[in-house]
This record gives structure tokens, C-alpha cells and sequence, in this order.
């Protein structure tokens, strides 16, 4: 079986003025599923006095896919499992667009498609100095799920004077899932007060979140049962793999863009992967009387979660906070709160009067 799923979901403020004194909220969010079950089964029987040959064979194969884990990098003409580490500051220069990558499978309505979650803030005045809007957010949430079950299952059944039964069984589940999830103010001027803002990151007047929750559940199971009774040979083989990968980036930037705000400005990043996978192979064989019998039985898990996540505020921003609150940059990869990644790279006045770092480190990944 296959399945692919590659939505574009995308909110956007584009070269617009909103004059409010309510909030304003720029929301995108996504949550896709798939859940697959495939199975084969197969048996040969065959008995009698004379020679008789039984042979059995089961194969199961899934592929399962959000977004696709494989793309073209247009850089060098590379194709295989995307390689999130290369992506730099400059795949950030445009954070409306960051990343387009152009994925190889996936096909869907006979096009190669991300999975791509935005929202986006650009070319806008939101607001004025002397006319506040309320609370702004800017918010892209992407959920990704596969549940797959893959098995298969043969067994030959044989007797008589030379009775030869053979008996194979695979079963492969192959998920992945590549998401590009990015909140984005860019080349915009925002004016927001929160009047219920403290002086915590809780109660933003501004707020850029990203969000990516991506999770892949997989079994995949064989099982090979070969019998003969006689002067036979039973074999029975039983294999099984399952390969996962989650890929994506995570983004929440400020670009090229001046906020001014009564209470704190809060650009958080966050990204969880998880997978859980079971393989198993299952073979039996059984020969009663002369003869020979073989059994074999493999499983192979392979697993990779290849994500970055960046908060940023970069290309020269101007971001000015009251005294009820102040600037929090974050990035958060699973359950690990990263203070360090929270890159900074801009002209800054808060009020805790810090001085920000001149060079965009490396992704937290």
C-alpha cells in the first residue's frame, strides 16, 4: 500500500495596514494523519503417495508518507534522505519562503509537494505608535502522525513418501515524514500593547510561535510455517524491516522588522519527534522422517530524526519592550529547553539593556 499526504496550509498578512485597537491573530495550522494496515497471507498444501512440492510465499510492503524524507537540493543536483544539518543563515535571508525544497516522491495530484505549515506578517503596518493594536500573534502549528501495521504470513503443509515444503514471509513498512513549520514577521512595523501583559514571557504582546509535533508508530511482522512428512525437505524463512525517518525545520523569526510593544515579545520555537517501531520475524519448520528442515527469521529497525529548530530575529530588527516585559528568543528541540540557540541577530533596545550576539550560531538540531 502507499499513502502521501503534502498539504500547503498558509495564513498571511501581506502589504496591508490593520488599524485596531482589538487583537490581531495570524493562524495557520495543520494536523494530518495516516493509519495503514497491510497484510498478506499465503499457504500451500499438498499430500498423497507420490512426490508432491509445496511452496508458499507472503509479502507485505507499506509506504507511508507526510511531506517525503528524500528531495532534490538544488545546489548540487543531490538526491537522498534530506540532510537538515546544511541549511544555514542564508536559507533564513527569506523567512516567507524558507525552505522551498523540492521533494522527489510524494506525488500527489501529480505534483512533488512539501508539507508546509505558515504564518506570516509581511510588508504590513500593524497599528500605529499612537494607535495600538492588542495582542499580536503569529502562530504556524503542524501535527504529523502515522500508525502503520504491516504483516504477512506463509506456511506449506505436506505429507507423502518425498513431500517438499517451502515457506517464505516478509513484510516492510517504510514512513517518513518532512514538515516545514515557520511564523514569520518580515519587513513589517508592529504597534501592540497587552494590558494584561507581567513582566514573563506568559502574557506576550507580541508572540511568534512555531510549533512541529511529529510522531510515527510502526509494527511490522512476519510469520513462516512450513510442515512435511515423509522423505522431505521443510523450509520455512520469515523477514521483516521497518524504516522511519522524521525530517523538518522549525522556524520563528523576526525579519527585518520593527516591533514596538507594551509588554513582552515573545519569537519561541518548538519541535518534538518521536518514533516508535517494532519488527519482528517469525519462521518454523517442522520434518517428520527423513529428511531436512530449515528455519530462518529476521528483523531490521532503522530510525532517523533528522529536525532543526531555530527562533530568530535578525536583518537589522528593531524590537523595543516596556517596562512590563522584555524579549525571550527561544528554541525548544523535544523536552530540552535551548536557551543557547536563541539567536539573536539585530539592533535591539529592551529594557535589561543586554547586547546581542553579532553571528547566527548553529542550529540546535
Amino acid at each position: 500500500s502507499g499513502n502521501a499526504i503534502a498539504n500547503t496550509v498558509e495564513a498571511r498578512i501581506d502589504s496591508a495596514d490593520v488599524d485596531t485597537s482589538g487583537a490581531v491573530d495570524v493562524l495557520a495550522s495543520d494536523a494530518s494523519t495516516i493509519t495503514a494496515t497491510a497484510g498478506a497471507a499465503s499457504l500451500a498444501i499438498s499430500g498423497g503417495a507420490g512426490a508432491g512440492i509445496g511452496v508458499a510465499v507472503g509479502l507485505s510492503i507499506a509506504f507511508n508518507t507526510i511531506g517525503n524524507g528524500k528531495v532534490l537540493d538544488p545546489a548540487n543536483g543531490a538526491t537522498g534522505f534530506l540532510d537538515l544539518t546544511s541549511v544555514n543563515e542564508n536559507t533564513l535571508d527569506d523567512a516567507s519562503q524558507a525552505p522551498e525544497w523540492n521533494y522527489t516522491d510524494a506525488e500527489v495530484a501529480g505534483e512533488s509537494r512539501a508539507h508546509t505549515v505558515r504564518a506570516i506578517i509581511e510588508d504590513s503596518d500593524i497599528g500605529a505608535d499612537s494607535a495600538r493594536t492588542g495582542v499580536v500573534t503569529v502562530s504556524a502549528t503542524s501535527t504529523a502522525a502515522i500508525d502503520a501495521l504491516t504483516v504477512a504470513g506463509a506456511a506449506g503443509i505436506g505429507g507423502g513418501a518425498a513431500a517438499v515444503q517451502i515457506a517464505g514471509a516478509g513484510a516492510a513498512s517504510i514512513n517518513s515524514i518532512a514538515a516545514t513549520t515557520v511564523a514569520a514577521i518580515v519587513d513589517s512595523d508592529v504597534f501592540a500593547t497587552n494590558a494584561a501583559a507581567t513582566d514573563t514571557a506568559a502574557d506576550p504582546a507580541v508572540a511568534v510561535l512555531s510549533t512541529f509535533q511529529g510522531h510515527i508508530e510502526s509494527i511490522a511482522g512476519t510469520l513462516a510455517f512450513s510442515l512435511a512428512a515423509g522423505a522431505g525437505v521443510s523450509a520455512a524463512v520469515g523477514g521483516a524491516i521497518g524504516i522511519n525517518t522524521i525530517g523538518g525545520q522549525t522556524l520563528a523569526s523576526v525579519d527585518g522588522s520593527t516591533i514596538k510593544a507594551v509588554g513582552p515579545v515573545l519569537v519561541n520555537a518548538f519541535s518534538t519527534a518521536t518514533i516508535d517501531t517494532v519488527s519482528i520475524g517469525v519462521s518454523a519448520s517442522v520434518q517428520v522422517g527423513a529428511g531436512a528442515q530449515i528455519a530462518g527469521a529476521g528483523s531490521i529497525s532503522i530510525n532517523k530524526v533528522l529536525t532543526i529548530t531555530k527562533a530568530v530575529v535578525f536583518d537589522s530588527s528593531d524590537v523595543a519592550t516596556t517596562t512590563r516585559g522584555g524579549l525571550t528568543v527561544r528554541a525548544q528541540d523535544g523536552l530540552v529547553l535551548a536557551d543557547a540557540p536563541a539567536i539573536v541577530r539585530a539592533n535591539l533596545e529592551t529594557d535589561d539593556d543586554e547586547t546581542a550576539p553579532t553571528e547566527l550560531p548553529d542550529a540546535h538540531t
